[in-house]
């Protein structure tokens, strides 16, 4: 499966609440997003899971977006 990702960002802001969260945009091509989402939602809740994973090693909640 291959997707087109138009841009990559992460947001962390400054401040006590900020600290330890961050949020991740994900940008892909219009024609993509039904890959990345997946039937039903799959495919986005495996990736929310396996960066919330990550985000817990650095003691970080992630918060992604999927954005057209």
């Amino acid at each position: 499966m291959e997707v087109r990702l138009s841009a990559l960002r992460v947001q962390s802001a400054d401040g006590p609440f900020f600290r330890w969260w961050s949020v991740l945009e994900l940008r892909v091509h219009p024609s993509d997003i039904g890959k990345v989402i997946g039937r039903q939602g799959h495919m986005a809740d495996f990736i929310r899971t396996i960066l919330a994973a990550a985000g817990m090693k650095l003691r970080k909640r992630v918060t992604v977006e999927i954005l057209e």
